[in-house]
């Protein structure tokens, strides 16, 4: 009896075939990885942006609501610009809040493109080197001033935040909000 040989080895062509098929794989899960990670990251961007401005939003709203704290005279003054400190019942760029005591702070946007805090107008040198920026990347929302104030107990604040970068590309996130002070 002879006996039988069993060659059950793989050749050339199957071994290519699966590499082949192997690298394929290998390349679409890396590209689905690079792909995820990047949407990851501009997520995690506009989760910055909009709490950067919404702690923006919420220092000015709170500034304003709590000026008519106390019973005294407060009251809300909206300028065409930091530079321009033209008063406008309409809208401008600078808003001036007094509060119940007569101490005035101020919020304006900056020649670099950011919303500057001044914490009491009185002392202030009018040089935005000194100011507080309380957030970056500020511009306009539709070309109209950040400030608008109807009425002298409230204020409209409406702006838009942007971020860029070479990795994740532009950010942005627009803000709008009707700010009533208390007890006016």
């Amino acid at each position: 009896m002879k006996k039988k040989t069993c060659n059950k080895a793989f050749t050339i062509v199957e071994l290519l075939m699966a590499s082949v098929i192997t690298v394929i794989i290998g390349a679409a899960i890396a590209v689905l990885f690079v792909a995820s990670m990047r949407m990851f990251s501009r997520g995690m961007a506009q989760t910055n942006i909009q709490r950067r401005a919404r702690t923006a939003l919420d220092k000015i709203s709170r500034d304003i609501r709590n000026s008519g704290k106390g019973g005294g005279t407060a009251g809300l003054t909206v300028y065409n610009s930091y530079s321009d400190q033209t008063p406008n019942i309409a809208q401008g760029d600078y808003i001036e809040i007094t509060d119940t005591l007569g101490n005035t702070a101020g919020y304006y946007l900056s020649s670099s493109g950011g919303i500057n805090f001044i914490k009491d107008v009185a002392s202030d040198i009018a040089v935005e080197a000194d100011d507080k920026e309380i957030i970056s990347g500020v511009s306009k929302v539709g070309g109209s001033s950040i400030f608008t104030g109807p009425f002298t107990n409230s204020a409209l604040i409406q702006f838009k935040v942007t971020s860029s970068s070479a990795n994740i590309g532009s950010q942005s996130a627009n803000f709008i909000t009707n700010v009533f002070m208390r007890n006016p």
